[in-house]
């Protein structure tokens, strides 16, 4: 995707902070879940105090003040474990994600210094379009076989 164009290395900074914002977006809309469910459950009284405990249950094994019901307790370390495997699964994606950070951001970096060369080296042409246009005047003078050659408004011997 990036090496179609030409980015800027910050291009990878931005393309990595939305990656982290993402897995943070992933555990939070996961802990929303179980908060929701244990609520339409009726487990814990209402909506905020279930997202507290699930919260507080997916990073750790619910050593919070509120408990559920004796009946559902298996739940509690079934939370615990999705927690813990979802952290696991996003802590080794994001090891991976360095790496292609840091590999993109050379590219990238390498890419632009030798563009940079290249343009210095080979100049693109056209770029200085008055001089192209003074140098077609003179060309439009040269065919009407114009008389004798005057000093034009940017030091050039143009036919008068």
């Amino acid at each position: 995707m990036l090496g179609d164009k030409a980015w800027h290395p910050r291009m990878a900074n931005y393309i990595f902070a939305v990656t982290i914002l993402l897995v943070l977006i992933l555990h939070v809309l996961e802990i929303c879940i179980w908060g929701l469910a244990v609520d339409w459950m009726g487990l814990i009284p209402n909506p905020r105090n279930s997202m507290y405990f699930c919260a507080n249950t997916y990073v750790t094994i619910g050593c919070g003040q509120m408990l559920l019901p004796f009946s559902w307790r298996e739940l509690d370390p079934l939370m615990a474990i999705s927690g813990l495997f979802t952290f696991a699964w996003t802590s080794g994606q994001l090891f991976t994600i360095v790496g292609y950070h840091h590999d993109l951001i050379q590219e990238l970096a390498a890419s632009r210094k030798s563009r940079k060369e290249s343009l210095k080296a080979h100049p693109r042409e056209g770029t200085g379009q008055q001089e192209s246009r003074q140098t077609d005047a003179v060309a439009m003078q040269i065919q009407r076989g114009g008389g004798a050659l005057s000093r034009g408004t940017a030091g050039i011997e143009v036919p008068s």
